[in-house]
Order: structure tokens, then sequence, then C-alpha cells
């Protein structure tokens, strides 16, 4: 009968640890003083090397010259062919230059990002990584990776 009192507190200590409670987060192995979760995610672009648009000049060019010689006769057409390859070639640089963003340069993310450690980060990617708020993350090297 002594030996089952003393034994009644140990047999409920392994009963209770078998229960599943959880470990802290920081006996898991998620928090690192490198890591953190994504507080915002803003699409920002860069004014990166841009190309001069003379390829799409000179496209735009010869398509506006071809419709302006469509227009009027004699020196009117002349006219017209004239600024049709002025407005041509202008317009094609312009489409050339944008590459269809607007003026924009290249594509990336602003991140901002709060660290397991308390402190708040704010980090610029060039690309178009697929990082949302709330993902876990880790910095190093000036990269940023996703934590699984």
């Amino acid at each position: 009968m002594r030996y089952a009192i003393l034994l009644a507190p140990g047999f409920l200590a392994l009963l209770l640890a078998g229960l599943g409670f959880a470990p802290p987060a920081e006996a898991r192995g998620y928090r690192c003083g490198q890591c953190g979760t994504v507080e915002d995610v803003d699409r920002i672009w860069y004014e990166g090397r841009r190309d001069r648009g003379t390829g799409g000049a000179v496209l735009g060019a010869i398509i506006g010259g071809a419709l302006g010689n469509q227009v009027g006769k004699g020196d009117g057409r002349k006219a017209a062919t004239i600024a049709g390859a002025v407005v041509g070639g202008l317009v094609g640089r312009d489409i050339d230059r944008n590459d269809g963003r607007g003026g924009r340069g290249e594509e990336g993310l602003r991140l901002t990002i709060r660290m397991d450690r308390g402190y708040y980060q704010t980090v610029e990617i060039h690309g178009d990584m697929r990082i949302y708020r709330g993902d876990r993350v880790r910095l190093r090297d000036g990269r940023v990776d996703l934590i699984d």
C-alpha cells in the first residue's frame, strides 16, 4: 500500500506528460534570430535598366509612314507620309520603352517583417516572389527564404 501511494504521483506525472502538451515555441525550433512573420507586402517598381526604344521607334516610323502614304495626293501625300513616320516613331518608342508596364521599371516587393525578437524590419526584394501576409520567413545574407 505504501508503494501505491508513492507511485501514484509519478504515474500521474507520466500520464499528464503523455497528453500531448506542446513544448514552447522556442523548443520547437520555430524561433530563430533571423526569423519573423510577414506583416505587410507592398508591390514596388525599380527604375532599373530601361530600353531606349530604338527598335520600336524604327518599326513605328515605318508603319506610320506607310499609313500616312495612303492619305491625300501630291504634296499632301508627302506631308502625310512624313507626319505618319514621325508620329509612328514616337508612339513606337514609347511602347518599346514602357514594355506594357506604364513606364515602370523592374517589379519587386517591399516586406514589413515582425521579427521573432520583437523588432520590425523592412526588406525590398527584386522579382515577383509569392510571399503573403502571415508567411514565416528567414532573412539570410540579404535573401528572404520562406519557412515551411
